[in-house]
């Protein structure tokens, strides 16, 4: 996390995919997500959305809850993983 860590908010995840939304020290709200697949991962900052959290990195939209992770670009899903164990705090 680029700051120290002030709460977790929301962890997910299912086979392959780990995400949580934490809080920074500051308030600032972040994304980190970990695709065992392909061994990559990101740290994006985050805002609340209606339905849990959004991040955007160079026009992908990740939009998370605890039971789904949606990414997207200029319309077109590029994931769309079913979450089977999450919670929000």
């Amino acid at each position: 996390m680029p700051e120290t860590v002030g709460s977790g908010l929301l962890v997910a995840s299912n086979q392959r995919i780990h995400i949580a939304v934490c809080s920074g020290a500051s308030g600032t709200l972040y994304y980190y997500g970990a695709d065992d697949r392909t061994n990559l991962t990101i740290t994006l900052p985050a805002t609340r959305s209606a339905d849990g959290f959004t991040a955007t990195n160079n026009g992908v939209t990740y939009t998370i809850s605890a039971d789904h992770l949606l990414v997207a670009k200029a319309g077109r899903t590029l994931e769309d993983e079913d979450l089977t164990s999450g919670w929000v705090g």
